[in-house]
């Protein structure tokens, strides 16, 4: 008869051990929350993925790969969430440090640029966050502009 000797590792350990591999995995290769795009920023090019994935004011996306909140599904909560994330540019120092909806040049601030954008883009079917359509419905219309304007005038982030 034969023994074999069984070791087992206390799952503190191995989460222990899951850890200090995350954390010493350079930045560089983490994935970055709300990085959609895989580049190692969170920037408008990410926030546009995510509005163009599906209706979001419906709470319909074609993929569970924006779904920041984990909830199953990727929504307007999920925009949210990316919006208060903030930006992570390339560029040092171009960082928003997170925003609101109705900020729709991503620059931090809710302005009458971003009122500019959404009037450029008024009627049409864009489905881009940077291009007006602020609830990811896939069309800018009257709801984007009711979200500016109580962005806008409620003082939040507003610059005038």
């Amino acid at each position: 008869m034969t023994h074999t000797t069984v070791f087992r590792i206390p799952a503190i350990l191995l989460v222990l051990s899951l850890f200090l591999t995350w954390a010493s995995t350079p930045l560089s290769a983490q994935q970055l929350m709300g990085d959609f795009d895989g580049d190692g920023y969170r920037t408008q090019a990410d926030v546009n993925l995510l509005t163009a994935s599906g209706n979001l004011a419906e709470g319909f996306s074609t993929s569970t790969a924006f779904d920041l909140d984990q909830n199953g599904k990727a929504n307007i909560v999920d925009l949210q969430i990316w919006l208060e994330l903030g930006t992570v540019n390339p560029d040092p120092g171009h960082d928003n440090g997170g925003t609101i909806m109705g900020d729709t040049n991503l620059d931090g601030v809710v302005s009458r640029e971003d009122e500019s954008i959404i009037l450029e883009s008024f009627g049409s079917s864009a489905d881009h966050y940077t291009k007006g359509d602020i609830d990811g419905s896939g069309e800018v219309d009257a709801i984007d502009l009711l979200i500016y304007f109580r962005a806008f005038f409620s003082g939040l982030r507003n610059g005038g």
